[in-house]
């Protein structure tokens, strides 16, 4: 007890301020009835399908296989499906995605620290940034792996044999979250020893930092030059303005739009005037490093498709990581008003995210009421007809149905994961499904002649008057609540005793 009190005792104010930020980042995660992201739901019904899977249970068994060799974008669901062996899986999602917010806000407290040890007031940014447009948009794996991301770039500012040997634990454990994370990770680890080594002018020192990074260099290179590369869609880029914009607008900051882009625009403008006077008159060494971090980012973001091989909204990604690379250089800053600016930054950041994600609740209350109406075991299919939903720049009903098909111990015949192949559940031999993928861009594409006596229910969203008339030639309407429909096939209602 005198332990923990004497830590308590040490915390300065700042510390106190990240864990109050910290506290007030995970309030909708755990208060709202629904905190929904947009591949969320889908990761939870997978989770539910591979636990019945191995454990032999109907209508999983006959349909899917499972993997459990470990791959990039592993993580997220063997750790969700390993805390639903006790808890919730809903429960089990709110506990990963908390997880991922607070290691990645120690990470930058970690990183942004002075050279006494001290934490400095860009750490209370931390948990605004930990709840970027990657955590909206569901990608579990990826926001572990991004959350070890700053751990890996600050044990590189640490050259001690011990720092290298936990950077080889943090390397590989970051691959089996995502490539992209452990690749990023890896980047900057080089970025910051590479200015050591030039400033040193000793070529020795790259030895140890090179043996930490060859497991994680050995497992990027060999998965990407092994024939399980997965292949989701056809690569997209975006217009250089849009990628231009939204960098120097900060968006990969914020799920949402409206005034919350404003903020985080301001917020954009300030890092860059705080960034820049701090390489004025409070440089300190190792800045070089950073800049030349977010310069090979803001490269990368210019250069790579926004979709491709698997990967999906790398905007978003890598569109926080430039910025990400300058908060230690902003650390530098000797201004008594920005620790207080920065917690007021995150504040409102916190809060406009928050309001937005309670004025989804009452939709998607009304559509997850609807899966009372689906008999446990039948099959599902869910089709978002609306393609987004502002305020949110993702998409919050396109796998809701993930939450009704675990609930029910029905099978989501939409569900993307098991059809590729860089995820734990596979589709069985023989088995058929619609193909998911084309239905989550394109809804109307689904027909309902072909899978009327396959696929029993239908959970729309925003079906147009013409997309209800085509499924009402297959199917029946049992009930409906706000935007939200629910058909069900009616050769099955027919088939009712």
């Amino acid at each position: 007890m005198s332990l923990q009190g004497n830590y308590l005792r040490r915390l300065a104010p700042i510390d106190w301020g990240v864990i109050m930020l910290s506290g007030f980042a995970l309030l909708p995660i755990w208060t709202l009835d629904v905190f929904t992201t947009q591949d969320g739901p889908s990761h939870v019904y997978n989770a539910h399908a591979l636990l019945g899977v191995l454990t032999g249970s109907e209508p999983y068994v006959s349909r899917y296989d499972v993997t459990l060799l470990p791959s990039p974008n592993w993580m997220g669901g063997a750790l969700l499906a390993l805390l639903g062996v006790a808890l919730p899986l809903r429960v089990a999602e709110r506990l990963v995605l908390s997880l991922s917010l607070v290691v990645f806000t120690l990470g930058v407290r970690r990183l942004t620290r002075g050279p006494d040890g001290a934490t400095r007031g860009v750490a209370l940014l931390a948990p605004a940034f930990a709840c970027n447009a990657t955590l909206y948009l569901g990608f579990h794996s990826y926001g572990l792996g991004l959350a070890l991301v700053p751990w890996a770039w600050s044990l590189a500012t640490n050259d001690h044999p011990r720092a290298w040997r936990w950077l080889v634990v943090v390397g590989i454990l970051a691959w089996l979250c995502h490539l992209l994370a452990a690749a990023l990770g890896a980047l900057g680890v080089a970025c910051v020893v590479l200015d050591r080594v030039a400033r040193a002018r000793d070529l020795s020192r790259l030895r140890a930092p090179a043996l930490a990074l060859a497991p994680t260099g050995a497992l990027i290179l060999g998965w990407l030059l092994s024939d399980s590369r997965p292949s989701l869609v056809e690569a997209t880029r975006l217009p250089l303005e849009t990628l231009v914009e939204g960098l120097i607008g900060l968006r990969a900051l914020t799920a949402w739009v409206g005034p919350i882009e404003h903020v985080a625009q301001v917020l954009a403008v300030l890092l860059g005037l705080a960034t820049a006077r701090a390489l004025w008159r409070d440089r300190e060494p190792g800045q070089r490093a950073w800049l030349g971090l977010a310069t090979v980012s803001v490269g990368l973001l210019l250069v790579v498709p926004e979709h491709g091989s698997g990967f999906a909204y790398l905007s978003d990604r890598l569109g926080l990581i430039p910025w990400l690379a300058l908060l230690p250089v902003v650390g530098a800053l000797r201004w008594r008003g920005a620790a207080p600016l920065a917690g007021l930054a995150c504040a409102v950041l916190l809060t406009a995210s928050g309001f937005q994600a309670v004025r989804l609740q009452p939709e998607l209350a009304a559509q997850l009421a609807l899966g009372g109406h689906v008999e446990p075991g039948a099959t599902l299919a869910a089709l978002d007809f609306s393609q987004g939903e502002p305020p949110a720049r993702f998409r919050p009903f396109l796998h809701l149905a993930g939450y009704v098909a675990a609930d029910r111990g029905g099978v989501l015949v939409t569900s993307h994961e098991a059809q590729t192949d860089h995820f734990h559940l596979r589709l069985a031999r023989g088995a058929t499904m619609p193909q998911a993928t084309r239905l989550l861009g394109n809804p109307e594409s689904f027909d309902p002649a072909r899978w009327h006596a396959a696929v029993r229910y239908v959970l729309a969203y925003a079906p147009s008057t013409a997309d209800r008339a085509r499924l009402e030639t297959q199917y029946d309407v049992v009930a409906h609540a706000g935007r939200s429909v629910l058909f069900e096939a009616r050769s099955a209602r027919l088939r009712r005793p």
